[in-house]
């Protein structure tokens, strides 16, 4: 689940998301593209959610950087670049994530959920730099440190991803693949139609937005 969408008025878009049906609408939304001329930065707004939706997480993140391009106000701007996170955040670049969150955090100070979020991409970019210079590390170790009539041993593997072993951080890996896994629910339909209908309004507090 993504954050609140802003829909176009191709109602065959809107309703082929509405209905989970992702696939179908990111051809709707690739089609009615051209129709979206009154509020620029939406239409690839769309597009990315849908293909978000359906695992394209390189593709998403495009569509939100299309999207921050002409986003009209700081609403889209601070969405865009939450869900850009998501999208980082699912292809293991915490950095990115990092600085995409916080960017949304500027644009929507106070917002717990994006607090939530920037806190694990900082939690897992942590860990990855941590298994990157160990990496290094045994990497530049020379041969003949190895005691004589030995052979070098496999450097010992590095930690598992996220959430799939039981370290510290599983608790807060198993929540964070939870949020980016989570489906769109009637809440974020009715939201979706408030923007639609031009009256924004941010989820209440507690149902949050999704990785």
């Amino acid at each position: 689940m993504v954050c609140c969408g802003y829909l176009l008025p191709a109602q065959t878009a809107d309703s082929q998301y509405d209905r989970s049906k992702y696939k179908e609408a990111e051809e709707a939304y690739r089609k009615s593209l051209k129709e979206d001329t009154n509020v620029p930065g939406r239409g690839p707004y769309n597009l990315g959610n849908a293909q978000y939706q359906q695992g394209k997480y390189q593709e998403s993140a495009d569509q939100y950087r299309e999207s921050l391009k002409n986003a009209p106000d700081k609403t889209l701007q601070a969405d865009a670049w939450y869900n850009l996170g998501n999208a980082q955040f699912k292809q293991q670049d915490y950095q990115g994530a990092v600085n995409a969150y916080s960017k949304s955090l500027r644009l929507r100070p106070g917002d717990a959920d994006t607090k939530k979020n920037l806190l694990l991409a900082k939690r897992q970019l942590t860990e990855q730099q941590k298994q990157q210079q160990q990496q290094q590390e045994e990497q530049q170790q020379p041969q003949n440190d190895q005691p004589q009539g030995q052979q070098p041993q496999d450097a010992p593997p590095p930690s598992p991803p996220p959430g799939q072993a039981q370290t510290p951080q599983a608790q807060n890996l198993d929540e964070a693949r939870r949020f980016l896994e989570t489906a769109v629910d009637p809440e974020d339909q009715r939201s979706s139609r408030k923007y639609r209908e031009g009256e924004p309004s941010k989820k209440p507090a507690g149902g949050g937005k999704d990785w």
